[in-house]
């Protein structure tokens, strides 16, 4: 298959496969190996057998890493996978995926849906702390790997907290995460599909697939911070009717755009008071017709009679 896929690619073009070696299947089990030290001379991939075939596949280089080394052949191949020990986080500044970005390659899948695709993590490491769940542990641990020449290097390295780990796309039991984000890449036209051999694929650009979950992400920012307000603020005045209702509302399909980022990063909608931005509103128009005074109270100028859903905005934005 990488013979093919080569063909396509040619000399001038990247061919980039992930050939991970994770002891214990999670970076927090292979942190907590006491004695691990990763050495390409030594490790293979326990990725599957097409990582393991790669790795034989002429001139390939691979990636310095104890958790996530990558493997490329072709033109960009020394700069894919360079210094990646020297990152400061698995998928931050300098990794492969951040160069892979900054390329504009194409992320290729064959036979998989958009559930095992790493490349979320990108994101999550470029957000870091504005990021809008806590999803790393707070612990860095200093991983250990050998290069070429025998010199140990350690490796800053956090893993995902497992809570999160059980949610996300790439679960068994998240098949709505996957379906959603398909129909979401799809409706963009950033969506590619067609076949490699027998096997159904798919392919997106990198820059695009990262700016559509950026994009995502800075949505439920704004609602995450509409919430805390309102949980601060108004909310514990909104109407016993209005509160049972939202809370009760889980299904995605009955959020609003400005929640989006709940179905691809599940647990915002479990936090309390969680509410979308145009509930908001409503609740604080509920609140205001209620007990007026309550809201002036807290410095807010009262909306003129009429008005409509912006001159509410102050009312969860102090």
């Amino acid at each position: 298959m990488f013979e093919g896929l080569w063909d396509v690619i040619g000399p001038d073009g990247t061919m980039i496969v992930p050939t991970y070696y994770l002891p214990g299947g999670t970076i927090l089990n292979a942190a907590q190996e006491p004695d691990y030290v990763f050495d390409p001379a030594v490790h293979g991939s326990n990725l599957g057998a097409l990582p393991s075939a790669f790795l034989t596949f002429p001139g390939v280089r691979r990636s310095l890493h104890p958790t996530h080394s990558v493997s490329a052949v072709g033109r960009h191949a020394e700069y894919i996978t360079a210094d990646h020990h020297g990152a400061p986080s698995v998928f931050g500044e300098g990794s492969p995926w951040q160069r892979f970005i900054e390329l504009d390659g194409k992320l290729l899948g064959v036979g998989i849906s958009l559930g095992p695709v790493t490349f979320y993590h990108r994101l999550e490491d470029e957000m870091g702390d504005s990021f809008p769940l806590p999803i790393k542990r707070p612990e860095t641990y200093r991983m250990r790997c050998r290069d070429a020449i025998g010199v140990v290097h350690e490796v800053p390295v956090r893993a995902f907290e497992v809570e999160y780990m059980q949610r996300r796309i790439d679960n068994p039991s998240r098949k709505d995460l996957r379906d959603y984000f398909w129909r979401e890449m799809v409706s963009a036209g950033l969506m590619h599909v067609g076949k490699v051999g027998a096997a159904s694929c798919w392919w997106i650009r990198a820059q695009a697939f990262h700016e559509r979950l950026r994009r995502l992400a800075l949505e439920g920012s704004r609602s995450t911070r509409a919430r805390r307000t309102w949980s601060e603020g108004v909310g514990h005045r909104c109407p016993r009717r209005i509160r049972r209702r939202d809370s009760a509302t889980t299904d995605p399909r009955r959020q609003s755009s400005v929640g989006r980022l709940s179905r691809c990063f599940p647990g915002i909608e479990d936090q309390p008071a969680f509410l979308s931005v145009d509930r908001a509103v409503r609740c604080a128009r509920e609140a205001w017709r209620l007990d007026p005074g309550h809201v002036a109270a807290r410095k807010v100028n009262p909306p003129e009679r009429g008005a409509g859903p912006a001159s509410l905005q102050a009312v969860y934005q102090q």
